[in-house]
């Protein structure tokens, strides 16, 4: 009678060195890209993410903390949140994005959505631009790495008359400080400009050219809460629910104040 061939059982001392040996050339791929920052926690994720919440499309790669044999890319989308989306890795060497798209290499995936928008941002066109690299002894500041203070002299330091010191190399960092003033001032000019209807600009632009304003020419719904596509130049009372989701998705923050502004609105008509 022949014989069945065995179910791929993960047990098989063979598919676990295969497995083994996958992962073991994963990392060694990965840490050879200056963006690759090893096992991170999501507090040292955001920290790290701090001064680049600007750049759209700043993004690293990292160990996923969620699977095993994975690679995790986290991707600036705006202001207030940070995309995540993982590269599993195959026993056969290969590598899957959402299921569907396999690569060859790690090189090769981020070359790939540098074009491309990455999964689930389609519409919004989000593509990986500024690599933000791990700190090494040759990217740390000039301060932290001088060279050490020569060796004493044989003769009592009294008998001589200069002392010396190694001189290290400051680097200026007015231009970076002058830049993100900037970038601080341009942010908070935007949360503090209003529109003429009374709702601050940061609250009323939305998504996909969607905004929110608040009317006040209408008798019977002054004050009402409105939604225009500038697009189409077409408004209407309510959002499409489409475009709810994804601004809940995009921007919880502006997603709460959009509804607790709606509800506002409604208690006064009651």
């Amino acid at each position: 009678m022949r014989q069945l061939a065995p179910k791929w059982n993960r047990n098989y001392p063979a598919v676990e060195r295969m497995a083994s040996n996958a992962h073991v050339m994963m990392t060694l791929e990965a840490e050879q890209l200056a963006f690759y920052h090893g096992s991170m926690r999501e507090k040292e994720v955001e920290r790290l993410f701090r001064p680049f919440m600007s750049k759209r499309g700043a993004y690293i790669l990292r160990k996923s903390n969620s699977e095993e044999n994975a690679l995790t890319i986290s991707v600036v989308d705006n202001r207030t949140h940070i995309y995540h989306f993982r590269v599993s890795h195959l026993p056969d060497g290969r590598y899957v994005v959402g299921g569907s798209q396999y690569f060859d290499t790690i090189q090769k995936i981020m070359d790939h959505f540098k074009k491309k928008s990455v999964p689930g941002h389609e519409d919004s066109r989000l593509t990986l631009k500024h690599p933000i690299q791990r700190k090494t002894p040759n990217t740390l500041d000039p301060l932290l790495t001088r060279p050490p203070m020569p060796a004493p002299r044989h003769e009592p330091i009294y008998n001589s008359d200069k002392h010396y010191y190694s001189a290290p190399e400051e680097k200026d960092h007015l231009e970076v400080v002058l830049e993100m003033c900037k970038e601080a001032d341009e942010y908070f000019q935007k949360r503090c400009k209003k529109c003429s209807c009374g709702l601050y600009m940061w609250e009323s632009e939305l998504v996909q050219g969607w905004m929110m304003h608040r009317d006040t020419e209408g008798p019977d719904a002054q004050g009402q809460i409105f939604f225009l596509d500038t697009k189409t130049n077409n408004s209407a009372w309510n959002l499409p629910p489409e475009v709810e989701r994804e601004l809940k998705r995009q921007s919880p923050e502006k997603w709460e104040n959009m509804k607790r502004l709606q509800n506002e609105a409604s208690s006064r008509l009651r």
